[in-house]
């Protein structure tokens, strides 16, 4: 039987680790190419490949002689120590190689969102945003940049969270103090541990949250944990993402395990579960073909299936753009995917899929696997990378619980994860180091924005403001430039509103056919062109281009109101309503939303709704001449002649004919506006 010692390197991991250290080397020659996972070394002149090749020829050399070497005694207090220095150590580098630029995610967004107060859109991230909220009224007092402050201290803490129960799980995992730093080295040479390096962004927390599902998950099936501990991690994960769905299988499968139902299910015969299961299939692909059929938010959601007119870019599901991007993913986050693959090899897959810690595993990383593929928005912007790093989380953890779990059927475990960590950090790094230094920063970013230059085109005005704020007038004018050349839809839309402005619909129209034949992502140009056929009469047209723009841009308030009169146009008032309300919700500023539905309410006579949305009105100081009349109108109609007075008073001073109140005088004597 193998020891386990690692006196050799077996062929399969050598040539895996060969051929990942190749391709990460070939790739950094090529930054601008769609190598992105891979080609960070590219990023650091000629010394970044040098340093990869140095790293790659001595490393195997150490970890032999390192694995070769008498594995001493376990020892709880120096793995204690090891621990111990292991957090403490990762939360300081977190802070010393925080990054600078934010411009990976949706930083400058967050950072916009919480010095504004505006609230929280987003339902399916309530949780998160509460928990920024929280940390930025917790710095205010003693920060400059609270909400920078606040940001990173999200990513910190949840670092530092991960770090810890990384180290507790080994422990309570494995005996030898060798597993022990082996796994926690492991999960911490992950690519999403970038998420915690002051990254600005909210999806740190929930990669964190997914991590403590995954180990509690993995004690539950090992016996260690009762299955109700699996509730917490998973009901933190609701609070913080919809991709929480992700978890569900797994979750509900370790909760059914060894209950009577899931015994129950066990027990069919396997014709009826294989029934069961088309069944299941067949209906959430129904439920799925809805969705995708009679929502343009959900379609938008998707990758899309096949090229067509709301397609950008071409890029599609089985496109070679996707395909690639999907491989640049994975590797980025599992940069030991390869080696996880020849490890495989060497393993009896078939007895250990009928495990219950393997099941929950696998079961955990499919779906995880799955709706990274088939979810938008494309994977090579820069926005969306750190919302899919959390299948790393079960693709690392599944790599290294198999490694030292079959260690005494691996000759040399010790060697293969000492490459499979370097792996990781060898690619973590120069990730890291490109958030620090904000030259490399910008120079990833515009590797990403030359790959996909429609999809970034929102990612460029950011820049734009960037270089402002520092007085780099040259970049300035050189984005600018790019912009110009790249992005002819932003002047053929305001070439629209000009042609509108000067009374010609038709020419403006076109316009915005142009705009949103060569970038069909363009939200204003579908609103615009909607109404353009709203004002035609056109219902049908208006209300589908308002709702394309209403997908593309589910936060705009402007948007959402047109929507609301498409919907009335064609009779459907509920979905009307609806739309006013969000309108009204997303921006208090502008009063035209409620004005809508105060007309609703007054041709429904739905009172109560009347009165409440007309007092509303009537205390508003921008509110239109016509419906502050209707307020002094209905309050001297229901004997609150003091309102009524104050709302006749504001009209007459915005131009209201005072004879008009004279009559309202002579129809209501209590009421007294102009004196006699």
């Amino acid at each position: 039987m193998a020891t386990g010692r690692a006196d050799k390197i077996h062929p399969y991991v050598l040539t895996a680790f060969t051929l990942t250290v190749a391709a990460f080397y070939a790739a950094s020659f090529f930054p601008q190419a769609r190598l992105w996972g891979i080609n960070w070394f590219g990023f650091f002149d000629w010394y970044g490949p040098i340093s990869l090749l140095a790293v790659a020829l001595l490393l195997p050399l150490v970890l032999v002689r390192l694995g070769s070497a008498d594995d001493k005694p376990s020892s709880s207090r120096v793995y204690g120590v090891f621990a111990s220095a292991t957090v403490l150590l990762l939360t300081l580098f977190l802070h010393l190689f925080r990054a600078r630029t934010h411009f990976l995610g949706d930083g400058y967004q967050i950072l916009d969102w919480l010095r504004s107060g505006a609230p929280n859109n987003k339902p399916w991230a309530a949780g998160v945003h509460a928990v920024l909220l929280w940390l930025y009224t917790a710095v205010a007092d003693f920060s400059s940049q609270p909400e920078l402050a606040a940001s990173q201290l999200l990513s910190y803490l949840s670092g530092v969270v991960f770090v810890i129960a990384a180290a507790l799980s080994a422990a309570w995992f494995f005996e030898r103090t060798r597993d022990r730093i082996i796994f926690l080295l492991g999960l911490c040479s992950g690519g999403h541990m970038l998420m915690y390096f002051g990254y600005v962004e909210s999806y740190p927390l929930f990669v964190t949250v997914v991590a403590l599902f995954s180990l509690v998950g993995l004690a539950v099936s090992r016996g260690k944990l009762g299955r109700s501990w699996l509730l917490i991690p998973l009901g933190l994960a609701v609070t913080l993402h919809i991709f929480c769905v992700a978890l569900i299988p797994a979750g509900l499968y370790l909760l059914l395990r060894d209950t009577s139902l899931g015994r129950r299910l066990a027990s069919m015969r396997p014709a009826v579960r294989w029934g069961g299961a088309v069944l299941c299939f067949a209906g959430a692909v129904a439920v799925f073909a809805y969705a995708y059929t009679h929502s343009y938010f959900f379609r938008f959601t998707i990758v899309p299936f096949v090229d067509g007119p709301l397609v950008v870019e071409r890029y599609t599901m089985f496109s070679s753009a996707h395909l690639l991007d999907f491989v640049n993913l994975i590797w980025q986050h599992a940069p030991a995917l390869l080696l996880f693959g020849a490890v495989r090899l060497m393993l009896p897959m078939r007895s250990m899929v009928v495990r219950p810690d393997y099941r929950f595993l696998f079961l955990l990383a499919a779906p995880s696997l799955v709706m990274v593929f088939i979810f938008q928005p494309g994977l090579a912007t820069p926005r969306d990378w750190d919302l899919f790093s959390f299948p790393a989380v079960p693709l690392v953890l599944l790599g290294f619980y198999a490694i030292l779990d079959n260690r005494d059927r691996l000759v040399g475990y010790t060697t293969i994860s000492g490459l499979a960590i370097a792996l990781g950090f060898m690619l973590l790094i120069p990730r890291v180091a490109t958030q620090v230094v904000p030259e490399k920063g910008l120079a990833v970013f515009e590797r990403m924005a030359v790959l996909d230059p429609i999809r970034n085109r929102s990612g460029r005005f950011i820049q734009i403001d960037y270089y402002e704020s520092l007085g780099d007038t040259a970049n300035v004018e050189r984005v600018r430039e790019f912009c110009r050349a790249k992005y002819p839809q932003e002047r053929w839309y305001e070439e629209s509103r000009i042609l509108l402005e000067g009374n010609r619909p038709e020419a403006a129209a076109e316009k915005l056919r142009d705009v949103v034949n060569f970038d069909p992502s363009h939200g204003h140009a579908w609103a615009g062109l909607g109404l353009y056929h709203y004002e035609n009469r056109r219902f049908d047209s208006a209300l589908a281009c308002w709702q394309i723009a209403t997908a593309l841009t589910p936060f705009d308030a402007d948007h959402l109101r047109q929507l609301g009169l498409g919907y009335s146009a064609v009779g459907d008032t509920s979905r009307a309503e609806d739309c006013w309300r969000g309108s009204a919700h997303l921006d208090d500023s502008d009063p035209a939303a409620q004005i809508y539905l105060l007309g609703l309410y007054r041709e429904q006579e739905r009172n109560d709704e009347y009165e409440r949305i007309l007092n509303t009105l009537g205390a508003r100081p921008d509110v239109p001449l016509g419906v502050l009349v209707e307020y002094a109108d209905y309050c001297a109609f229901v004997g609150d002649l003091a309102a009524s007075v104050e709302g006749y008073s504001r009209a007459l001073a915005q131009g209201l004919d005072s004879a008009f109140v004279r009559e309202r005088q002579r129809q209501y004597p209590g009421l007294r506006v102009i004196e006699d």
